[in-house]
């Protein structure tokens, strides 16, 4: 019994020391046990603790080196109701991952219509953000890189490609050429509806179309036709984003207005 515990006192000690190698070296906390790494004495804050509040230095190096856990993330923009989450990341997963990458793009919801997403690969991440606008689940979305200092920040919405609806086109109009030369009064083509090419509906023809909302978006169209009859076209925008009164910005309501909350904070401040 005696010879046991003083063998537990034994291992017990050479636990605390590190043992004989480790009584000569550096001691090894729980810290860099777990991750796997050794600090260096450059990376050790010097602080001073005061009325509990730790004052500290931050070496240039900490700014310059550090690789943030956040340049993952791209954050996207619906522009009407956001489908659910599972098709969301059902349908990404799908057109945006790269072939023979095993990473996948993990989703989740910030917002209403903001979501968060996370994608490892970096030429996929470029691949996404340089387009910028994107369907999903026939919802316009646009996406940029997400970052702490823009992620209150509303989206840039000064202009985009959406579905533009054309009602009431005379036969003779309805080409690629001719709906195309109509749609040129509301922005910048850029291709007709699947359904608009099969003509499964002839009395709306649908486009994406490259929308200035600098501009003026024309309700109707009208032009004067060959036997010198009046004709009108009607225009329509199933996914125009929202459009704040009180900056008159495009993108968010009244009440998300980060120019009124300003505002009403500065007058707060004041009283």
């Amino acid at each position: 019994m005696e010879n046991e515990s003083s063998s537990k006192v034994a291992v017990s000690q050479e636990v605390r020391t590190g043992g004989a190698a480790g009584a000569a070296g550096a001691r090894i906390s729980y810290a860099g046990a777990v991750d796997g790494s050794s600090e260096s004495s450059s990376s050790q804050p010097i602080f001073e603790v005061k009325n509990e509040v730790a004052e500290i230095e931050i070496p240039v190096e900490i700014f310059e080196d550090a690789e943030p856990l956040w340049k993952y993330f791209m954050v996207g923009y619906f522009m009407n109701n956001a489908p659910h989450i599972g098709s969301i990341h059902s349908t990404v997963n799908r057109i945006w991952a790269s072939q023979g990458k095993t990473s996948k793009i993990d989703v989740q919801f910030i917002g209403k219509k903001t979501v968060l997403f996370r994608v490892e690969d970096e030429a996929t991440r470029n691949r996404v953000m340089r387009r910028k606008f994107w369907h999903i689940a026939n919802v316009p979305l646009v996406v940029y890189e997400w970052n702490p200092k823009t992620a209150q920040a509303p989206p840039d919405l000064s202009a985009m490609p959406m579905w533009v609806d054309l009602k009431n086109v005379p036969g003779y109009l309805y080409s690629k050429k001719g709906l195309s030369f109509l749609e040129r009064t509301t922005g910048k083509f850029v291709k007709l509806h699947p359904n608009t090419e099969k003509c499964i509906r002839l009395d709306v023809a649908r486009m994406l179309v490259e929308v200035d909302f600098q501009k003026p978006h024309p309700q109707k169209i009208c032009f004067v036709d060959r036997d010198g009859i009046e004709v009108t076209v009607e225009v329509s925008y199933p996914w125009l984003p929202p459009c704040c009164g009180n900056c008159t910005k495009w993108g968010h309501t009244d009440k998300d207005c980060q120019v009124v909350k300003r505002l009403q904070s500065y007058s707060v401040r004041r009283e």
